[in-house]
């Protein structure tokens, strides 16, 4: 049956592409009392006025605002369902917490960029994310509480239809009876526009102060042209060691991570659809078993995702340290122990 649950997932991830290349879809499970729709729209901070026409989400979609929620919730069964297209509020563990209050709630997010991850929260903690550019990229107060129904699915990704998005929408399909399918294809779905999010936890800007947050200090704490040395090294090493410098798009990165943070917003197209070149060869290649997620062409790829964040502009997303982040996916362990201590000394020597 699992088997089954895990084809039909992929299947949908095949002939729906837009739901391959960016979704946020949320299952609540009431612990308790039964929950509502409004009751899902209340805890994120809307009212009834929240709902609006299809008319007005699709004027409204027009004008993307981060910090809003955009989307439709609907009642299947017991349970109530959060769909976003291109939006994460699902994601986020304040709002997880949130949703969790007298509940269990399952999350699957990704984005177009790649970033992406399978959530679990219930009575208010989040237990378990999971990464899903590499499931063993865990957190959460219990990490492996998933991992009864998540290693049969990931067991059984050996054919170029399974991939670990298609496990992680199977696994939540398993664990509530609620399928991706029905959700996208019901017909009683309220629009919803929420303008304000739930108050975030602080949290650094970016990727590398969670994983890496020494790194990430020192980095901040040094003078703009140090920190935008560090950078400018950081690209070159990447673009030499993973075969990129001959692209045109990596001299146009290079060029704007040289202006620091004097620059205006500046064009870094060139570099993502490079990075989407690549990820077009590597991941058929690694759902279908030729290559492992070792293979010098995911190196590769992080390297690209590297030189793409440095080259951001400052205060945008991603942010340009992350770039320090796909580094340390990039290269060996050891070789990454070695850039990291290095660019700590160079740090320490030119405070």
């Amino acid at each position: 049956m699992s088997d089954d649950i895990l084809l039909g997932c992929q299947d949908l991830l095949h002939h729906r592409q837009w739901v391959a290349e960016s979704l946020s879809w949320t299952v609540v499970e009431p612990l308790g009392e039964a929950l509502h729709a409004i009751d899902i729209i209340t805890r994120l901070g809307g009212s009834s006025d929240s709902i609006i026409t299809p008319e007005e989400a699709a004027e409204a979609g027009t004008d993307f605002v981060d910090e809003r929620f955009l989307g439709v919730v609907l009642e299947m069964g017991r349970n109530v369902v959060l769909l976003e297209d291109n939006g994460y509020q699902g994601s986020r563990p304040e709002v997880l917490r949130v949703l969790s209050t007298a509940a269990r709630v399952h999350n699957a997010y990704w984005n177009v960029t790649g970033h992406g991850r399978l959530s679990c929260a219930a009575h208010g903690s989040v237990l378990a994310v999971i990464d899903v550019l590499d499931e063993t990229k865990r957190s959460g107060s219990a990490p492996d509480i998933l991992d009864a129904d998540l290693q049969p699915l990931l067991d059984d990704r050996a054919s170029e239809r399974h991939s670990l998005k298609a496990a992680f929408l199977a696994l939540i399909e398993i664990r509530t009876g609620v399928s991706l399918a029905a959700c996208l294809s019901s017909t009683a779905a309220a629009h919803v526009h929420i303008p304000t999010q739930v108050t975030a936890d602080p949290r650094p800007p970016g990727i590398l102060g969670t994983v890496d947050p020494e790194l990430d200090v020192q980095l901040r704490l040094a003078p703009e042209p140090v920190r935008r040395g560090a950078l400018l090294r950081l690209v070159d090493n990447l673009a030499h060691n993973f075969q990129l410098a001959h692209e045109d798009a990596v001299h146009h990165a290079r060029a704007l991570v040289a202006q620091g943070g004097s620059r205006q917003h500046g064009d870094n197209h060139s570099m993502y659809v490079l990075v989407q070149r690549i990820n077009r060869e590597y991941v058929p290649r690694v759902n279908a078993g030729e290559i492992d997620k070792d293979h010098q062409l995911g190196r590769q790829l992080n390297a690209a995702r590297g030189i793409e964040a440095a080259a951001a502009r400052p205060g945008a997303w991603p942010d340009p340290l992350d770039a320090f982040y796909w580094a340390s996916l990039a290269y060996t362990p050891d070789r990454w122990k070695t850039i990291r201590n290095d660019t700590l000394a160079a740090l320490k020597r030119q405070r």
